[in-house]
């Protein structure tokens, strides 16, 4: 919906180059909702792994993303000047490789603290 939205500001030229939008909001809080009161009362299996990590990694996810971002975008624009279509595929796909990246991250850190504690 963000890509749909910039793209609608665009073409209205109200489209100021920023990351949040009005459905930012809507869908982080959505999903925030969704993850935390819902951890195990689905059957579907998607939906509780998508609650376990909510209820375990969100934190991690909330506190890495920018650190994520800021990488990201600094390995994009160093395989930019080489590849253009680097920028067009990121432009497209950045939420998603974000989300993915915080994540894995945010997993192998909660990971890790749950070994540490283990073993002190």
């Amino acid at each position: 919906t963000t890509q749909i939205e910039r793209h609608i500001l665009a073409h209205f030229g109200a489209y100021q180059n920023k990351d949040f939008f009005i459905s930012t909001g809507f869908l982080a809080t959505a999903l925030f909702l969704l993850a935390n009161n819902n951890p195990t009362r689905f059957r579907f299996r998607l939906l509780t792994k998508i609650g376990t990590l909510g209820k375990n990694l969100s934190l991690n996810i909330y506190i890495l993303h920018p650190v994520i971002i800021l990488i990201v975008t600094i390995f994009v624009e160093y395989i930019g000047k080489y590849s253009p279509v680097v920028h067009t595929i990121y432009f497209y796909t950045s939420p998603i490789i974000i989300l993915l990246l915080s994540t894995i991250t945010g997993w192998i850190l909660w990971y890790l603290k749950g070994k540490l504690k283990k073993h002190p």
